[in-house]
């Protein structure tokens, strides 16, 4: 069976969201059926929401019951079990929605998701630290997803994301990954900021940027810490921006200063999105801006990653549109060394339209070549995320801190609590 690296997961519930944010991420995606809805409706299972799943199962959306059930599992420190069966069953779902259908025919096996943590609440523009009542602080959230580390040693190795609005933003991202389980760091322009520090307005995002960029290029916790960010038209965005309004902080050109300047090593997560194979009847513009981004990713990753030198990569999160012509630029793409395009899947947002098992499924069933699939779904993500191969020094520390303190049951050095990948891969210094 073939092990899979999933470098692009979320690890969400309603209380992560503000209610606002919520039906503004339906509004994105259903349009005016979303407006008269509440967040409360899917808590409740409404007869307005029951009738919606209906409709919406009719329309391909299969697993939308399901995903809201997955939704409603807040506090993942004392409610783990959506997480369990992710880690489990390889399905972001309850273990009660778990069918032994789900479980046949699997081609491939979850050795590693990468969550990477979203900043609802400064997106919905509320103050900081918030006191709403239903939401979770982000300081909670953060912990929860320590929690879910050191749960899984090896196999949850979470990103923190650094949203510059925030004042505290690098304090609370040093803290994260110097003594959180944290490796790497999510930036989502898509929230209404440009990467490259200078050309932002506001004072303190201007300042957290640089500072966090001259952090990450002084390798001060003993290594080049991944970034990963966002690179399709906005999905995700703060409330008060329209999906088209994003795509000025999101262009792929933004980035090049910043990569040349401080040497980063970033993910452009969803390889500018399936939007390249629309026909364009409803909306040139977002096929335009699909091509755009993929073609400067191509761009940075044949200037970037040569001799030796792996700093550009790429994920296929969200692709859920996956017709003869996407797997066909997707080898096309594979045949090239230069280009490091890592399986994604953006768990939870793929669950209401997909089994986790059958998005992987159809990658294993075509990509043309052992060679390319080993690479795809492991060997270009053990690249992104350790290094020169070798472990981030902080997240050993981690591991060692909790075995010591009783949060890890198995000692994570041991035969036993090591699993394949790190043995064969990676060295432990």
């Amino acid at each position: 069976m073939r092990e899979v690296i999933d470098i692009h997961t979320h690890f969400i519930n309603f209380d992560y969201m503000p209610d606002e944010y919520t039906i503004h991420l339906l509004k994105n995606n259903i349009g005016i059926l979303a407006k008269p809805l509440k967040e409360e409706y899917f808590r409740n299972q409404s007869c307005l929401i029951k009738a919606l799943i209906g409709l919406l199962d009719g329309l391909g959306i299969e697993y939308l019951k399901e995903f809201i059930n997955a939704l409603n599992k807040v506090d993942f420190v004392n409610n783990p079990d959506v997480i369990d069966t992710l880690i489990n069953e390889g399905e972001y779902l309850l273990p009660s929605d778990i069918k032994d259908e789900y479980r046949q025919g699997r081609l491939g096996k979850l050795i590693l998701c990468v969550p990477l943590m979203m900043d609802f609440i400064k997106a919905s523009n509320y103050s900081t630290p918030t006191s709403a009542p239903g939401v979770i602080p982000y300081t909670q959230q953060t912990r929860e997803h320590s929690f879910l580390a050191a749960r899984y040693p090896w196999r949850i190795l979470p990103f923190f994301h650094f949203h510059p609005e925030r004042h505290d933003a690098l304090l609370r991202c040093k803290k994260a990954i110097k003594e959180m389980g944290f490796i790497g760091i999510k930036i989502y322009p898509a929230m209404g900021f440009y990467p490259e520090w200078g050309d932002n307005e506001n004072e303190i995002v201007k300042n957290n940027l640089r500072e966090l960029y001259e952090y990450i290029q002084r390798k001060e916790e003993g290594y080049l810490i991944p970034v990963t960010t966002h690179a399709q038209n906005g999905s995700t965005q703060a409330i008060d921006l329209k999906t088209y309004q994003t795509r000025e902080f999101t262009r792929i050109s933004n980035w090049k200063n910043v990569i040349k300047k401080y040497g980063l090593k970033i993910n452009f997560g969803h390889y500018g999105g399936t939007d390249f194979l629309d026909n364009g009847l409803f909306d040139m513009n977002k096929r335009e801006f699909s091509e755009e981004c993929r073609e400067n990713i191509r761009s940075l990753m044949t200037r970037y990653n040569k001799n030796g030198v792996k700093l550009i990569f790429t994920d296929t999160s969200a692709h859920t549109d996956r017709k003869r012509p996407y797997f066909r630029e997707l080898n096309a793409d594979l045949d090239k060394e230069s280009h490091l395009i890592m399986f994604g899947t953006d768990l939870p947002v793929t669950t209401p339209f997909t089994l986790n098992k059958d998005y992987i499924n159809a990658y294993e069933e075509n990509i043309d070549s052992d060679k390319k699939k080993e690479r795809f779904f492991k060997t270009h993500a053990l690249d992104f995320l350790f290094e020169g191969g070798k472990v981030p020094p902080n997240y050993i520390e981690f591991l060692k801190t909790n075995y010591q303190a009783g949060k890890v049951e198995v000692d994570p050095f041991s035969d036993k609590g090591m699993p394949d990948y790190v043995k064969k891969h990676l060295t432990i210094e």
